[in-house]
């Protein structure tokens, strides 16, 4: 990230991040090299979140193994809501919205959802 930045490239950092602690040196680093530190929170509600998880170790087959749920706890246990007094330029919400790769994505997506809501 470091020598990217020194570089002139962007960076995107795709990790949940969700412990200011986490965010920190992402943040003092940009600050350091004078630019922007945009977040962009991803609006996933947990029901959906798990719906993905079977959707992806569906999706491959297995090949990617399901999230246990533990996993969703310790991550609501430790998160912090990012704030723009962490260093941030700008926070961006993000709502989910559906898009497929191919029919069969599309079919395990909708699988264990109902279009009568």
């Amino acid at each position: 990230c470091k020598e990217q930045l020194s570089n002139g490239k962007s960076v995107v950092v795709d990790n949940t991040n969700p412990k200011v602690e986490a965010r920190k040196s992402f943040i003092q680093l940009a600050q350091k090299q004078g630019i922007p530190c945009r977040c962009f929170v991803m609006n996933t509600p947990l029901e959906l979140a798990k719906h993905l998880n079977y959707v992806r170790q569906n999706q491959t087959d297995g090949e990617v193994r399901r999230i246990p749920e533990v996993g969703y706890n310790v991550y609501k246990k430790g998160y912090s809501e990012p704030t723009k007094g962490e260093g941030f330029s700008e926070i961006v919400q993000i709502d989910f919205i559906p898009s497929f790769n191919s029919k069969r994505d599309e079919a395990l997506f909708k699988q264990w959802t109902s279009t009568e809501r």
